[in-house]
């Protein structure tokens, strides 16, 4: 498998972080951060996908990329998990994770899938109420309450 904005988001999918990522797939972790920026702008996966994936790899160490230890750089966070885990990380992939963190993605992303589910109901709505109502369906079938701007 090469590395592509697909085949980097069914391993986001799969819970593999960038780093695991870019072992599996023999390249480097700034291709994978590529391509996922990449798989992200084509609408292939969304940054709160990638986001807990990250979360899941480090959610034992989870109190130094939040509000516990504000600011700290992650150059620091990087020394200190190496220092106590006895393993490399990847500074590419923790500063990856402090940007989605502090850009509050989560809620970027929960906004457009609301934003789609209100769309979609509103279609549903519409045809429903136009097959039932025909011709007359906005004043037959919503209430005047619902119709008259507040």
């Amino acid at each position: 498998m090469s590395a592509t904005p697909e085949s980097v988001a069914l391993l986001i999918a799969e819970g593999l972080s960038p780093t695991q990522i870019s072992e599996r797939l023999e390249t480097t972790i700034e291709s994978i951060i590529n391509e996922i920026a990449m798989a992200v702008a084509k609408g292939v996966i969304m940054k709160s996908e990638v986001l807990f994936a990250l979360q899941a790899h480090y959610k034992k160490w989870d109190c130094l990329f939040n509000e516990s230890f504000p600011g700290m750089p992650a150059e620091a966070i990087l020394e200190f998990l190496e220092a106590v885990e006895k393993k490399h990380f990847d500074l590419a992939e923790i500063q990856l994770f402090k940007e989605l963190l502090a850009s509050r993605t989560i809620f970027g992303d929960l906004y457009g899938l609301l934003v789609e589910i209100e769309c979609s109901l509103h279609t549903k709505i519409a045809r429903a109420l136009r097959t039932h109502h025909r011709g007359g369906w906005w004043r037959s079938g919503v209430p005047e309450k619902a119709r008259v701007e507040q």
